[in-house]
């Protein structure tokens, strides 16, 4: 992959997505040591960065198929749904057994047809491939594709319009289709940046891999942030984010609690678990980053109100 996909797919999304803000606090800032900007992806279509690498597919999709199928925690699957809406197309999406309520109610209101399947990615993997063979439905995976990993990677030009330069990145990790892309433009146009994953201690495949410098299975990991709940790092994504994310950062459970109630507490912001995952590890490592200019990617928002009550209160 190269900077050009990138530049690609954001003139083919740009019209139909948010340029989202880069919003700071100054209570933070003081709290943490650091100058803190959140890239809020949270605030982009259907409530996560997925809409970009959903979007970016279907317009470089020409098998002419109507009908589309995806596994999803959810936010993908939203996003999925929300683009085959725009090109009137079909879209059934698989998503895990204990699914929050209000992403499989937004893939519903994005036009979505919702079915279960277990609790790992492998088990929806496995449902939407035998649907998809029995359907003759196209699969868009949720980050194992070159197309879906440039849209995602186009977070990273808004944000270098609006902060040209900073010293560090950190972005969640979960399959990696994120990293990979956001990391290849940061280290492509800024690279004396340092590029962090982050990952909760219990869901730190990515941080091991990193470590043992190849792709490293975990047992099925148990956190409140599903965006995450990997085995092992994606075998598309690995070689393009293993090149340029400097080191995989981790944070304890209880701190993905914390932000997320700092952030509603100082900015009046709604991060979901994975969201917030990044502010968690820069929390857990502030040391590291003191004087320093931060940008932390909020992957999403997407939370039912009391599952996030029951978190943060």
């Amino acid at each position: 992959m190269k900077l050009e996909d990138v530049l690609a797919a954001y003139s083919r999304i740009k019209k139909n997505v948010r340029k989202t803000p880069l919003l700071t606090s100054r209570l933070i800032n003081e709290r943490l040591g650091c100058e803190v900007y959140f890239k809020s992806e949270h605030l982009q279509t259907t409530g996560s960065f997925k809409a970009r690498g959903a979007l970016n597919f279907l317009l470089t999709e020409h098998s002419g198929s109507k009908s589309f199928t995806t596994y999803s925690s959810g936010n993908h699957g939203q996003a999925l749904s929300w683009a085959c809406t725009r090109i009137g197309a079909k879209a059934v999406v698989f998503v895990p057994e204990d699914a929050s309520r209000a992403k499989v109610s937004a893939i519903e209101q994005y036009g979505g047809i919702v079915r279960r399947a277990g609790h790992w990615p492998h088990e929806r993997l496995e449902a939407c491939l035998a649907y998809a063979e029995a359907n003759q439905a196209t699969i868009v995976p949720p980050f194992e594709d070159e197309r879906i990993i440039a849209g995602q990677g186009t977070v990273l030009l808004e944000v270098l319009e609006d902060l040209p330069v900073f010293d560090a990145l950190l972005v969640p990790g979960g399959g990696g289709g994120l990293l990979s892309g956001t990391s290849l433009v940061c280290k492509t146009l800024r690279p004396k940046t340092t590029v962090f994953s982050c990952e909760s201690q219990s869901a730190n495949d990515i941080a091991l891999s990193l470590q043992a410098g190849k792709p490293v299975a975990i047992d099925p990991p148990k956190t409140i942030a599903d965006g995450i709940r990997h085995l092992k790092p994606g075998s598309l994504t690995w070689p393009v984010f293993s090149q340029y994310v400097d080191e995989g950062l981790t944070c304890q459970e209880e701190t993905i609690r914390a932000a997320m109630a700092l952030v509603a507490r100082h900015m009046k912001q709604i991060f979901e678990p994975t969201g917030a995952v990044s502010l968690a590890c820069l929390m857990d490592n502030p040391k590291r980053f003191q004087g320093q200019t931060v940008v932390l990617i909020v992957s999403g928002g997407n939370v039912d109100l009391e599952d996030y009550c029951r978190l943060v209160l």
